[in-house]
Parts: C-alpha cells; sequence; structure tokens
C-alpha cells in the first residue's frame, strides 16, 4: 500500500509539472494572443484614423475647389470620354451634374480659332510628349463664348509607358480676359494719345523754329549794319526776347524727352574748371548790369577732368544760377562754389553749390518747386516772368546722372540749392572739351578758315531761311549753291564737286532723308566718298537726330541757328571726311620715311605748306606724280575710264595730302569729265593740271633747298 501510495504520488507530481507547463504554455500564448489583438486594435486604430484623414483632406480639397470655382476632368483610355464634376455643367450653363462627357461633342464647342491649337496639345500630352501643359481657349455655351483656362497632367501610364489617364481644371476666366482687353484698349489710347503728343509738339516746334530763325536770323544780320545806338539797343532786345521764346521751347522740348523716356545722357570726358569758368563769365556781366555780386570759389581737390555729359551740367548751373540772379534784388549776392564730399567708403562726389540773399522761398512751397509749372506763387511769376520748368528738368536731370538735388530756403533771407553728382574721374591723357556750348574765338576763326572756298550745296525751300543761311555762308567766303528741294539737292550733288551738303528735312517733293539716302546709294554704287551732309531742321524732338544720323547724314543742326554753331559743326563733319586720312604718300608708292610726315588735323590756310616733308622724299615724289601724269595721257588716248579714275585717286590723295587745293580742284573736274565721258573736256582740263603741278614741284624743290 505503501508502495501504491508512493507511485500515486510520483503520478500526481508528474502530472502537476505536465500542468505547469500547459499554464504556462497557456499563458505565453495568451501573452502573444493578446499581442496580436493590441496589434490589430493599433492598425484598425490607424486605419480609421488615415480614414479620417483622408476624409478631411477629400473634404479640405473639395471645398478648395469648389471655393475656387474649379471643375475638375478626368480622362481615360481609351480617351471616348471624360469625366466632368458638377461644376462643369454651371460654367458652361448647362445641368450641375458630375457625369461623363463625350469628346467630339466638347471638341466640336472650341473656337475655330482655337480647336486647332487645343487639339494639338491634347494629342502631345496622350503621346506622352509632355507631362504638363495649360492654355486659355473660347468655348460656346448656351449663352455665348466663355473663355476657359485648362491644366492638364498625366497621372498613369500602362506596363508599355503609354499614357493611360489624363486629370486636370477647367476656370472660366472670361472676366479677367474682358480686363485684359479693356486695358490693353486703354493703353492702345493712352499710345496714341502719346503720339499725337509727340506728333503735336513735333509740329508745334517746327512751325515755331522756321519763324523764330527768320526774326533771329534777320537780327543778327542787321547788328552787321551801320546802326544808331537807339536802333542797336532796340535789335538787343529783339534778341534777348527770342533767346527767352527760344529757351522755353527747349525747355518744353525737354521735359517732353524726359516723360517719354527718350532723353539720352552723352557721358564723355571733359575738362572741369573751363566748364565752370564759361558758364561763370556768361553771367558775370549779367550780375554786373544788376549790379549784383557774383563770385565762384572751385575746390582745389577738383580733378582736371571728369566723366559725365558736359551739355546737361551746364544746363543744370545755368538754370539755377539764372534763377538765383532773377530772384536777388540790386546790391545782393550769388555765390558759385564746387567741391567734393565722401559718398561712401571707396566713393566721392562733386558737389555745386548756389546761393543767394535774394526773396527765398517758404516752406510750405518748397516741396513742389520741383514740379513742372510750378513756382513759388502767381504773383512771382508775374514779377519775374518764367515757365516753372526749370527747375523740373534740373531735378530729373540730376537724378538720371545719379545724383540729387536739395533746396534749403527762407522767405526773405535767400535760398540755397546744392547739386551732388557721383564723381567719375576720367584719366588725363584723353580729355577734351567736348561740350560744344561754348565756342572760342580761336575755333571760330579757324572754322572760318576752314570754310573759306568751301563747296556747299544748300537745300532749302524757304526763302527766308535760304537768304539767311546763304548769307552767312558767303560771308565766310563758302561758294553756296541752292536747291529748293531733295530732288535739286541730288542733281547738284551729281553735277558739282561738293564739300558739303546743308539739307533741310521737310522739303516739298523729296524731303531731306529721301534726298540723303539716294545720295548715300549713288556714293556706294559708284565707290564715291561720303559727301558729309549736314540736317538743318526745326525738327527737334526725342529720336529726331537719331533718324537723320541712321538716314545717312553727318550731323544735325537745329533752328534757330546759331552762326557759331553751325560753322563749328560744318568744320567738325568736314574734319571727319578726312579722318581716318589718305593713306599719306606711301599709298601711293613714296618710300622714304612716311612715318614722319603727320598731317595736320585741319587747314588753318589754303596755302601750300612745304615744310611738312624733308627733300629725302622729293625727288620719288617727283617720279611719281609726273608718272600719273603720264598715265592719264594714256588713258585719255584710250578713253580708258577705269585706268583715269585710278590714277586720279591716287593724285588726289597726294595733292589733298599737300593741300594743294588747286590741284585738287582740277582733279576733281576731270574725274567729273571722266564719269561723264566728256573726253573732250578732259583733254582741255588736263594741260591745266600737268602746269599747276609743276609749279608745285619747282615751289616744293625751292622750300627744301
Amino acid at each position: 500500500m505503501a508502495l501504491d501510495l508512493q507511485r500515486a504520488y510520483l503520478d500526481l507530481k508528474k502530472e502537476r509539472e505536465r500542468t505547469d507547463l500547459l499554464l504556462t504554455e497557456v499563458n505565453r500564448l495568451q501573452g502573444a494572443l493578446e499581442g496580436v489583438m493590441g496589434s490589430a486594435r493599433r492598425e484598425v486604430d490607424s486605419r480609421l484614423q488615415a480614414e479620417e484623414a483622408l476624409n478631411e483632406t477629400e473634404e479640405r480639397l473639395q471645398l478648395a475647389v469648389e471655393a475656387s470655382g474649379l471643375a475638375l476632368w478626368d480622362y481615360r483610355f481609351p480617351f471616348t470620354d471624360v469625366y466632368l464634376t458638377a461644376r462643369w455643367g454651371e460654367l458652361i450653363g448647362d445641368v450641375a451634374m458630375e457625369g461623363s462627357w463625350k469628346t467630339d461633342a466638347l471638341v466640336g464647342r472650341l473656337h475655330p480659332d482655337d480647336a486647332l491649337r487645343v487639339e494639338h496639345e491634347l494629342r502631345r500630352l496622350i503621346k506622352g510628349e509632355v507631362h504638363r501643359a495649360s492654355g486659355e481657349y473660347r468655348f460656346k455655351t448656351a449663352e455665348g463664348w466663355i473663355w476657359l483656362e485648362t491644366h492638364a497632367m498625366v497621372v498613369e501610364t500602362d506596363a508599355k509607358g503609354r499614357v493611360s489617364r489624363l486629370l486636370g481644371t477647367h476656370a472660366d476666366v472670361t472676366q479677367r480676359k474682358q480686363l485684359e482687353e479693356k486695358a490693353l484698349h486703354a493703353r492702345t489710347l493712352a499710345e496714341q494719345a502719346s503720339r499725337a503728343k509727340s506728333e503735336f509738339l513735333a509740329n508745334m516746334s517746327h512751325e515755331v523754329r522756321t519763324p523764330l530763325n527768320a526774326i533771329m536770323g534777320l537780327n543778327h544780320l542787321l547788328q552787321q549794319t551801320q546802326l544808331t545806338s537807339e536802333q542797336r539797343q532796340w535789335l538787343g532786345l529783339m534778341e534777348d526776347s527770342s533767346r527767352a521764346l527760344l529757351s522755353l521751347l527747349n525747355d518744353v522740348l525737354d521735359l517732353s524727352r524726359i516723360e517719354a523716356g527718350k532723353l539720352q545722357l552723352d557721358f564723355v570726358e571733359f575738362p572741369v574748371q573751363p566748364l565752370f569758368d564759361n558758364i561763370f563769365a556768361l553771367y558775370e556781366q549779367q550780375a554786373r548790369l544788376k549790379q549784383v555780386k557774383l563770385s565762384m570759389s572751385l575746390s582745389p581737390e577738383l580733378p582736371p577732368q571728369m566723366s559725365g555729359d558736359p551739355f546737361r551740367i551746364r544746363q543744370i548751373l545755368t538754370n539755377l544760377l539764372s534763377n538765383a540772379l532773377k530772384f536777388t534784388p540790386e546790391s545782393g549776392r550769388v555765390s558759385l562754389s564746387v567741391g567734393l564730399e565722401s559718398a561712401g567708403e571707396s566713393s566721392r562726389e562733386m558737389v555745386i553749390r548756389i546761393a543767394d540773399n535774394g526773396i527765398g522761398i517758404a516752406l510750405e512751397q518748397q516741396q513742389s518747386m520741383f514740379d513742372a509749372f510750378t513756382q513759388a506763387d502767381a504773383s512771382t511769376a508775374r514779377r519775374h516772368g518764367g515757365s516753372g520748368l526749370g527747375l523740373a528738368i534740373c531735378s530729373r536731370l540730376v537724378k538720371m546722372m545719379g545724383g540729387r538735388i536739395e533746396l534749403q530756403s527762407s522767405l526773405g533771407v535767400g535760398s540755397t540749392f546744392e547739386v551732388h553728382l557721383p564723381l567719375r574721374q576720367a584719366p588725363q591723357a584723353n580729355a577734351n572739351d567736348p561740350t560744344g556750348v561754348h565756342i572760342l574765338a580761336k575755333d571760330l576763326v579757324s572754322a572760318r578758315k576752314r570754310l573759306m572756298n568751301a563747296r556747299v550745296i544748300l537745300a532749302e525751300d524757304n526763302a527766308v531761311n535760304e537768304l539767311l543761311v546763304r548769307k552767312i555762308l558767303e560771308d565766310v567766303g563758302c561758294e553756296v549753291r541752292i536747291a529748293q528741294n531733295g530732288a535739286e539737292a541730288f542733281r547738284l550733288w551729281k553735277e558739282w564737286e561738293v564739300d558739303l551738303i546743308l539739307m533741310d528735312v521737310q522739303m516739298p517733293e523729296v524731303n531731306g532723308m529721301m534726298a540723303t539716302a539716294r545720295i548715300r546709294e549713288e556714293e556706294r554704287a559708284v565707290h564715291r566718298a561720303p559727301t558729309p551732309i549736314l540736317a538743318v531742321t526745326a525738327n527737334a524732338m526725342p529720336g529726331d537726330r537719331e533718324a537723320y544720323m541712321a538716314a545717312g547724314m553727318s550731323g544735325y543742326v537745329a533752328k534757330p541757328i546759331e552762326v557759331s554753331v553751325l560753322l563749328m559743326t560744318m568744320m567738325q563733319v568736314m574734319r571727319k571726311r578726312e579722318q581716318p586720312d589718305p593713306p599719306h604718300l606711301a599709298s601711293i608708292g613714296v618710300s622714304g620715311k612716311p612715318e614722319n610726315l603727320q598731317k595736320p588735323s585741319a587747314r588753318p590756310e589754303k596755302t601750300f605748306a612745304p615744310d611738312l616733308y624733308d627733300s629725302c622724299s622729293l625727288a620719288e615724289l617727283r617720279d611719281r606724280v609726273e608718272g600719273g601724269q603720264q598715265r592719264l595721257r594714256g588713258a585719255l588716248a584710250a578713253q580708258d575710264t577705269v585706268s583715269a579714275k585710278a590714277e586720279l585717286e591716287q593724285l588726289k590723295q597726294a595733292f589733298d595730302y599737300l593741300e594743294a587745293d588747286r590741284a585738287l580742284r582740277i582733279c576733281r573736274g576731270l574725274d567729273m569729265a571722266r564719269h561723264a565721258g566728256e573726253w573732250g573736256l578732259f583733254s582741255r582740263a588736263l594741260p591745266l593740271l600737268e602746269s599747276e603741278v609743276s609749279a608745285i614741284l619747282v615751289r616744293f624743290s625751292t622750300a627744301t633747298d
């Protein structure tokens, strides 16, 4: 029995151990099950959260689409039907219901002018040539045409990479397109108004300048005659009034150029002190007559030269100085000071101060002083005159130069204007005085000498202007021929070896620009050197000068004509014709030392200058010139136009270089006879050339012995 109990105990112990193992396994499995259930619950929660987020996103997207008024579309292979949201029906005035629409039906409602373009872009998307596209086009609805803006993109492709699905949006942009059309119409009207304004100003300028040119020109001619002191005083008043009118006209045109953005600054290198000296000298006499003390102070730190637009700087200074003298009473003071100030770590600026102790400007009026047509008050305009344009132009010019203008003033005490301009220093070696506004007496004398015996065609249809300009030219010794229109100018140019043409622009039949174009075309055809052509016109609007230069003109002189400006401009364009210089004597086969033979840039006198050459080149010079004459004889005998032209060109270069004007003129006459085929005239003129050449060589030999 004890054994039985022991066996039973052992069996029970084993069963208990198995039970413990089973409980352990059950607990493990229960833990695993709880883990799985927890994961399942988390997964379910995550999915629920994702679904909620997706629903929120879809809701937000739907709200955004509805708020934006977009119609969504879905286009799938085989691309016969397109799914559209309910908004599409609203856009086209149909039932607001989502659904499928036949592609062909939609394409058939495209505007004929837009259909091909839209179909082309759609085909590119379906072929996979592009993945995004957008465009605007017209679509027909029950109420008419509307403008649609469509965006499209590829969203799915098949296993072979072919496009299988497109998505996109439609938006009604009809209102925006209407606004754009209205804006375009308004801009067109504004441009037309601007053109009309420009044309009006151009016509006004021309119509005012033409009689003003006659008034100022006749006044100039009268001042050259015998006059009593009273008559000379009246003519002086007439000249002052004419210049005041011209100044007002120029101010109006300058303001128009600035407002149109067509005023171009011409940055060049110029000497600083002469500019201020000339301006000071211009107003010194005016101040003395008014008994106003005018003083000037230039800082020694100023550079000798700087880069800028000296003409516009002068315009600013003359406006400010003129105002200072105008508004300063007798026994008052006006000062001009120029110095340098720091404008940063490595830059400096030139500061110009013009101060007076005149009537001053009230504080409340100072803010508007730089506005166009503005003066301190109406009584100022009545007492002192002026249009109120000067300061407006000064302010805008200073800004265009990158500077600023400041005003400090107290009523009854005086005013100080400060102009700050960035200093653009120029190298001293390249400095010139290109201002062209203050012509020195020696320059004018040089111009008169250079123009003596010059052959000039004057193309002018106005009888008074023709009289004035012809008298000016004849007074300096020019030989003048008159053309009433461009056609006559062209004919005279072909018949006459001319040095320069003064061409009015507005003439009957053939205008100046057309005549210039004909001349330039003929010059190219016959290989003739370009003739200097100056536009002399009352047109002075933005773009006029550029148009004249583009037509082939060499320069531009505005009416009313300033005699000194006209003469200097004539001399300058004639000098330009001579640059680059003829290729010196070496170009006609003369050896020796041609590099030592420096041709002067201008001809101070029409005389032969043998001291320019040394005797070592004399023999070769004589051989070449005499050989050229012999070859001309041969060309005459054979009536060989080509050979005669070649020899005459070489001789003309030599005589022009030697400044042997009579020989040069004879050569030109021979060339004209050759060109016209007048060999009889050629044979009669050739001995004249041979005689002149002999005299030249004799004088040359004598001077070098």
